[in-house]
């Protein structure tokens, strides 16, 4: 067994494509964290903008309403319209509060996170009513309860306010890192790594005098898979250290900070090792299903072929269905973790992980032992 980890491990560090997904994956990081910065910097004028913007719109929107109750007469439409306006009222006057504390800089107090919430409670009121916010349009009901249930986590336990989400400090980039599609650009350079463990002796047959040679072909893929195990953890260690050293210029995060997902807080600490266990299965079901794929086939092209259209189909799949509930018993769809600790889907999303990964490598140890291989 020894004798096999060393031979891994060469073929591993002596593999010029691996030394590059490496460092593509190291270049990837410092850009997501320096895009991140960016975002931070320009988070005050970007939100300036918006809060301007949407003052605007409110005060258009009364004045057409103000119009159009002057050929109105008393009745159930009219007093309809009272409402309308004085929610745009409303609005305009919250708005032009917090542009002006974005404007002044002056945005990480606990007043402006109040008059925040107060904000954030008039627009879930137009969406519920169905009004036509057009300059704030991207704001759903579910981020704006998020929002709210965070804002007032921080303001009811006094929690030093981290006002954009962009912040770079390294808690936050764990967060920003697993979220959505980051996560699947994240794990697709492991599962090239995988891809050349387990595939890269079919592009030149070499693997026919390995699974020839003294050890059993079982102990050969236990070994791949063992091998494959302690790469999880350097890679993840590798991302860990990578946010810990740009710790020291944007900070570490405060573990308590609140995690909000609907209609659950999380101090930031649990997040992060929820993310991070759901990112392992992740790996983990992925490897093993490139594993499955490689021995049954005995084709790297194939293999790489198929796990693309995996990928694909996650991203159709989440796009179009958009079953979030389901995201814990599927492992490909495990990169969106985001969504499986919204649904309470961590257990699950472990328990399936492991028993996928197991049920993929027995069959392939079971696929290659009736493999006829002759030198």
């Amino acid at each position: 067994m020894t004798q096999l980890f060393k031979y891994e491990l060469k073929k591993f560090i002596y593999n010029k494509k691996n030394i590059v997904v490496v460092l593509a994956t190291l270049l990837f990081l410092g850009m997501f964290i320096a895009y991140n910065d960016y975002q931070d910097q320009q988070y005050p004028n970007k939100m300036y903008t918006e809060m301007t913007n949407a003052s605007v719109y409110s005060s258009k929107m009364v004045k057409n309403i103000e119009t159009s109750m002057k050929y109105m007469e008393e009745g159930t439409k009219k007093e309809e319209f009272k409402q309308q306006k004085k929610f745009w009222d409303n609005l305009s006057t919250s708005s032009l509060i917090l542009s002006s504390g974005y404007m002044k800089k002056d945005y990480k107090n606990e007043d402006f996170v109040k008059e925040q919430i107060e904000w954030y409670h008039l627009v879930l009121d137009g969406r519920k009513k169905n009004y036509d916010l057009d300059p704030i349009s991207r704001l759903t009901i579910r981020t704006i309860k998020e929002q709210i249930q965070k804002d007032q986590y921080i303001v009811d336990n006094h929690i030093e306010i981290m006002n954009s989400p962009y912040s770079c400090n390294s808690l936050n980039l764990f967060n920003l890192l697993f979220s959505d599609y980051v996560g699947l650009f994240i794990a697709f350079p492991f599962l090239l790594l995988v891809f050349d463990i387990v595939a890269i002796e079919f592009e030149n047959s070499s693997y026919k005098s390995l699974y020839t040679s003294n050890y059993s072909r079982s102990t050969i893929l236990i070994s791949k898979t063992i091998f494959i195990g302690l790469l999880i953890i350097a890679y993840i260690a590798m991302i860990s250290s990578v946010f810990f050293i740009s710790g020291f210029k944007f900070g570490f995060g405060n573990t308590i900070y609140p995690y909000a997902v609907y209609p659950e807080i999380y101090p930031f600490y649990q997040a992060v090792f929820l993310m991070l266990a759901i990112f392992v299965m992740a790996l983990m079901s992925l490897s093993a299903i490139t594993i499955f794929i490689s021995y049954w086939t005995f084709s790297s092209s194939v293999t790489l072929v198929t796990i693309l259209s995996c990928y694909m189909m996650v991203i159709v799949f989440q796009q179009i269905l958009d079953y979030r509930w389901l995201y814990p018993y599927i492992p490909l769809c495990y990169p969106f973790n985001k969504d499986i600790i919204q649904y309470h889907g961590t257990i699950q999303s472990i328990i399936i992980g492991l028993a996928m990964s197991f049920v993929f490598i027995e069959i392939s140890i079971r696929s290659l032992k009736r493999k006829d291989i002759t030198v």
